[in-house]
């Protein structure tokens, strides 16, 4: 009996904190209407202008992004961007 042929696929690579750290400095940099290098990603979000609808937004955009699912309470849970990035890796 012949054997199967078949290719692995190897899965993608997660992203890594500093990815995602990057990626969410870019949303919140787009979603407030300033440069990047004014996002201090060691600042808690809503001292950076980020209120609860915006924070709501982020969560579901970085969700599909990352395509796994997030708790609405994640911006609340770790309220910076390097918090955040640390703990989705």
């Amino acid at each position: 009996m012949p054997k199967a042929s078949f290719e692995i696929v190897p899965r993608a690579a997660e992203p890594s904190a500093a990815h995602i750290r990057d990626w969410i400095v870019t949303e919140v940099a787009t979603l407030l209407e300033v440069e990047r290098s004014s996002i201090d990603p060691n600042a808690p979000l809503y001292s950076l202008g980020v209120d609860s609808l915006k924070a709501l937004g982020l969560a579901g955009s970085l969700s599909g992004w990352l395509d796994r699912e997030l708790p609405a309470t994640l911006m609340w849970d770790y309220p910076t961007i390097d918090a955040i990035a640390v703990a989705l890796t």
